[in-house]
This record gives C-alpha cells, structure tokens and sequence, in this order.
C-alpha cells in the first residue's frame, strides 16, 4: 500500500531534524549560511510583490496558481525553518496546497518553496516599474544560484518537492553528501 502524504510528512519531519542535529559544524555552518542567503533573497523578492499589490491580487483570484502546491516545499524550505527554530505549520493534505488558508499561504515569505516565490502572474507584474522587473529577476537568478548550490550538495536538494525525494531516496539520509563529478 502506498503511503499517504499525511504519514509520509509526519515521518519526515522528525527525521530531518535528526539529520540536522547530527550535522557536524563547519559542515552546518555552511548550509546555514546558504539558507539564510535563501530566506533574505526570497523576502526580498516579497517585497517587491506587497509593493505590486500582491496580497490583493492573490486574495482576488483566490490563490489559483497555489493549486498543486503538495510538490512545491522542498528540502530548503524545511531545513531553513529547523535552522531558525521556527515552528512549522501543520499541513492539510486535502487542500491543494497544503500550506494554504483562507488568508494567503501560512508559510513565511523566506521559507516558502521556490516556485511559490519565483512565479509572479501578470497582476503584479504589470504594477512593477522596469527597475522593479529587473530587480524581480535578478533576485530570481541569485536565488536559484543557492538552491542549485543545495542540489549538488546534498542527496535531497533537488527543486523537486521534498516529499516526493522523502519517498525516492527511501532510509538514505536526505543530508547525506553527493559525491563530486570528476
């Protein structure tokens, strides 16, 4: 029988933290640094967003690029809120997001996943200025920098959701370190 994202996430959690306190210093040092980098490009990005308007461009049309949201965390976002000590919100598997409410998504703007705070639908854009546009993007690209920098690093650092690597990769630690192509 298939796990269900419900039991798959309850088991994950736990894990990553141990994973995470196990982690050695220098070693835990770095991936701090890089998700703290991550979580400041990703609230700077918001910032542009509130300055479009955003929150009522979303709450207008209801969050309907939120759909399919299951896929979107990735190992960044839960390492960045375990780095933080941020209590995590409890997901509802049954919406299409799991981290949505009626109010917006419930995650914090530096820890919400890639996709989420890369795509920008024309409602906000068009509110943007050509210097905003361009800073939109370049953001865009620095942050990809990091989380590509997660990827070559770790066994679960792809941008494909956490969940779904979680379920691929099975007991190897999602922390454990990729070897170096020669």
């Amino acid at each position: 029988m298939k796990t269900s994202y419900q039991e798959t996430w309850q088991q994950l959690l736990p894990r990553l933290s141990r994973e995470w306190r196990r982690l050695g210093g220098p070693e835990k040092t770095e991936l701090g640094t890089r998700l703290r980098r991550i979580a400041e490009l990703q609230r700077q990005m918001h910032q542009l967003f509130l300055a479009a308007g955003g929150l009522q461009a979303c709450a207008d049309c209801r969050g309907g690029c939120c759909g399919s949201g299951t896929h979107h965390l990735t190992l960044a976002n839960l390492l960045a809120l375990l780095d933080s000590e941020q209590a995590f919100p409890h997901p509802d598997f049954n919406q299409s997001c799991p981290w949505l409410s009626v109010d917006g998504c419930r995650l914090e703007p530096g820890c919400r996943p890639f996709n989420c705070v890369t795509f920008v639908c024309h409602l906000v854009e068009e509110f943007w200025s050509p210097e905003q546009v361009a800073s939109f993007y370049r953001l865009e690209k620095a942050l990809r920098v990091e989380y590509q920098w997660l990827a070559r690093r770790c066994a679960g650092g792809s941008l494909q959701g956490v969940l779904l690597v979680a379920r691929r990769l099975g007991p190897v630690s999602l922390l454990s370190p990729l070897r170096s192509k020669p």
